[in-house]
């Protein structure tokens, strides 16, 4: 190997060294918690029984979920977060919230209505002579 080769192969290993160094002790300073804590097995947002850390709601947060499910109003989302704490479990329970209200929302006169509206329209389209 010529002189440049050595010199190169050998700044990429300290750079390596130096980058898993840093990397290594960046992650020790940091005090920060996260959200909740993480289940050694994935749940169903429902069963789970590790109480989230609460903590102060931002706009940062509101504003997360708020692009992820925009006809939420934003008093829903607020009090979501303050419940759980984290932006995850509330756009988890939200879109459960929401898919539950879709499957329920189909009332019984809303049904009446459309049969109606179904038969008016089949009876129209027999007797047009």
């Amino acid at each position: 190997m010529d002189n440049s080769t050595t010199t190169f192969v050998v700044s990429l290993v300290i750079a390596f060294i130096f980058l898993r160094w840093f990397i290594s002790t960046g992650d020790a300073s940091q005090s920060v918690q996260p959200a909740t804590p993480t289940p050694t097995t994935s749940t169903p947002v429902a069963k789970r029984t590790v109480k989230p850390i609460k903590r102060e709601v931002t706009n940062d947060m509101v504003e997360i979920v708020q692009s992820i499910l925009p006809k939420i109003p934003e008093s829903e989302i607020r009090a979501s977060l303050q419940k759980s704490g984290s932006v995850e479990v509330t756009v988890d329970e939200l879109m459960l919230a929401e898919k539950n209200k879709t499957k329920t929302s189909f009332n019984f006169q809303d049904e009446k209505e459309f049969m109606i509206l179904q038969s008016r329209e089949a009876y129209l389209r027999k007797h047009k002579n």
